[in-house]
């Protein structure tokens, strides 16, 4: 999907009991407003009767006959998955709802918003990407160690609730290592932004993929940069071929050696020398948090609403902060300082 499955949207207040929903749907759930619309499925916040009333996100098939059988079998996988697992870092599904124009299914509901969506309003704190990305990680271990790789990891498609977890969501593109293909041929399904070089020249995919695309989302969270930003899929395509895949220098130059360090890595565009497991992604980024001080709870309030990049006040308040030691023994230098002349003074 072009956007994330629970991203906010002001449009398309459209009631259940409009076509192409049925009335057994309207009669089971009460309309609340639209989350998302993607060229798949519509998104719609509920209360879900049969769950005594609670709020569910409900994702319909917009027209089921419109597409044909790998769009359906996504979407059937993409609930399958979601209700298996059972991870605090995935969205979970709840009901499958098959009936006469289309198919639904009604997953957990995140108060909060898309990475993506934040993105624009805030600046991230090297902390706060570090919690993000661990999160991000030890929900793709749980997916990798059943043998299925998500094939769409992005901003768009994580979402952090108001208590600042992490969910991954849109899982249509999910698939099993040794899945049979559920894509025509020549299709490339995912965002060509984080898109690996081994998905591109040889349509390879595994978890090491998801790992890559992992290794943009932290760059772009790090350097408050989109890759590729303002070229849309094709565009965006067509210059990782001429150009090729490696990240701008002039973006990284600017973070700690030992962040681009990570980033490189998970970006490697050779498949042996890049992570291999998400558990080796995340044992690098624990290993770089033993230099600093112990990170803060990622919450709500913690994230600053800082609009735009980074600026220089920003940059200011976070050194000033980790630096909390030294201007401590600063300001106890100064008081000795200031007692000794006003003794020699007075005397």
């Amino acid at each position: 999907m072009k956007d994330s499955t629970q991203e906010i949207s002001s449009n398309n207040q459209k009631n259940l009991k409009s076509p192409p929903y049925s009335k057994f749907l309207s009669s089971r759930f009460e309309y609340i407003k639209t989350l998302g619309k993607g060229a798949a499925a519509h998104v719609y916040l509920v209360k879900d009767t049969e769950r005594m009333g609670e709020k569910v996100a409900l994702k319909v098939l917009t027209n089921k006959k419109a597409f044909d059988e790998h769009t359906v079998e996504r979407f059937r996988r993409e609930f399958n998955v979601s209700k298996t697992i059972s991870h605090p870092n995935i969205v979970k599904a709840y009901d499958f709802i098959p009936f006469d124009d289309t198919i639904a299914y009604t997953m957990e509901w995140v108060d909060g918003e898309s990475l993506a969506a934040l993105f624009k309003k805030i600046t991230f704190s090297i902390e706060e990407v570090e919690v993000i990305a661990l999160q991000i990680l030890e929900g793709l271990s749980a997916l990798h160690k059943r043998g299925i790789t998500h094939r769409d990891i992005k901003l768009e498609n994580i979402l952090l609730n108001k208590d600042g977890q992490v969910k991954i969501s849109d899982l249509g593109l999910v698939k099993s290592l040794d899945a049979k293909k559920l894509t025509k041929t020549g299709i490339m399904l995912g965002t060509a932004h984080y898109f690996p070089p081994e998905y591109i020249k040889k349509s390879i995919y595994d978890e090491r993929g998801d790992l890559y695309a992992t290794g943009i989302v932290l760059y772009e969270l790090l350097t408050g940069k989109r890759r590729l930003e303002g070229k849309a899929g094709p565009q965006a395509l067509e210059h990782l071929i001429k150009h090729g895949f490696d990240l701008p220098k002039i973006s990284l130059s600017g973070l700690p050696r030992k962040y681009i360090k990570v980033i490189l890595k998970a970006t490697e565009p050779n498949l042996k020398a890049r992570y291999q497991s998400a558990e080796e992604f995340i044992a690098d980024i624990k290993e770089e948090k033993k230099e600093k001080r112990e990170n803060p709870t990622l919450t709500a309030k913690a994230i600053p609403q800082v609009k735009g990049k980074v600026s220089l006040k920003a940059r200011l308040k976070y050194w000033l902060l980790t630096k909390k030691s030294f201007f401590s023994f600063l300001w106890i230098g100064c008081a000795v300082l200031f007692s000794l002349c006003y003794l020699i003074l007075s005397n």
